[in-house]
């Protein structure tokens, strides 16, 4: 069966080197996770995604700190319709997957349930007042019956194809090093050049057809110490750019991993140190802040 996944370009590369296994279900009883949501929709919009132009309310952030476990650091959004997944699920893997419809039947008012949820992609649901949620829940057309649920992971084994929205909203072949890279250095992640990544997957093979492993270099905070991540082979392999040392049981790709970082450490950390300056791009206020936190 066809159907489709969409997702943010900082999240795409782990998914294509693992699966689709992040998402989670608003209930009335709490949250219920994971869960990964897919669609028969080819369109992006009425799903309820970001867009990446949403400032978080303190609703929001309270709402992910109880997903996540830590409240994010800022109230900047991504755009979750940026990336479509394309997915050919074989018949033996359907049955762990259900329409969203079907599901709501089995919960107390499963139909208004279902019509709600749908309706919560196009208004809050929490704090619209009574009138206006009955006349919308009459009006508005909403998408629910294209939902397809898992609450099991699904493989990236089962992505067929990857494209890019433009700015007009249609759909164009993923091209990493024409559009991903780009993107993703405005959001904070970094590699080194091409050449680097091409020798890397010498390395470290993929695991999935089109999860190709990448050396993904981000700054989490003004004193960390400079590291990379290399992702794929089925998990992340940390070094520290500068003294090569590995964070992370490297064994099975010793030593040509240590070559490989002594070979392109000045690129590494070149991107080191661009993910550090984009890093003060987030957080300016962090910028002059010494390390005793003043």
């Amino acid at each position: 069966m066809r159907l489709y996944h969409y997702t943010s370009l900082p999240l795409v590369e782990g998914i294509l080197l693992s699966d689709l296994s992040k998402g989670h279900l608003n209930t009335l009883r709490g949250i219920i996770s994971p869960v990964v949501w897919l669609t028969t929709d080819p369109t992006a919009e009425g799903h309820g995604m970001p867009n990446g132009t949403e400032t978080l309310t303190d609703s929001h952030l309270d709402h992910l700190e109880k997903l996540q476990g830590g409240r994010p650091k800022n109230r900047r959004t991504h755009d979750k319709m940026k990336v479509r997944l394309t997915l050919d699920i074989p018949d033996s893997d359907m049955p762990q997957l259900q329409r969203f419809t079907d599901y709501c039947e089995h919960e107390p008012n499963g139909k208004w349930l279902a019509k709600w949820t749908g309706l919560s992609c196009y208004i809050d649901v929490a704090t619209a007042d009574d009138a206006t949620l009955k006349s919308m829940m009459r009006r508005q057309a909403t998408k629910e019956k294209t939902w397809w649920i898992s609450f099991l992971p699904i493989s990236a084994a089962s992505i067929s194809a990857i494209e890019l929205r433009d700015k007009d909203g249609t759909y164009k072949p993923y091209d990493f090093e024409k559009f991903v890279r780009p993107a993703m250095g405005e959001q904070g992640f970094f590699y080194p050049s091409p050449d680097a990544l091409r020798e890397l997957l010498m390395i470290v093979k993929h695991v999935h057809p089109l999860g190709d492993a990448k050396p993904l270099i981000i700054c989490a905070g003004p004193e960390a110490t400079p590291t990379v991540a290399i992702r794929g082979g089925g998990t992340d392999l940390w070094y520290e750019i500068e003294s090569g040392r590995s964070l992370t049981d490297t064994s099975a790709y010793e030593p040509q991993l240590s070559v490989w970082i002594a070979r392109f450490r000045t690129e590494l950390m070149t991107a080191w140190d661009h993910a550090r300056e984009s890093y003060f791009t987030f957080y300016p206020d962090q910028r002059h802040r010494r390390r005793d936190g003043t």
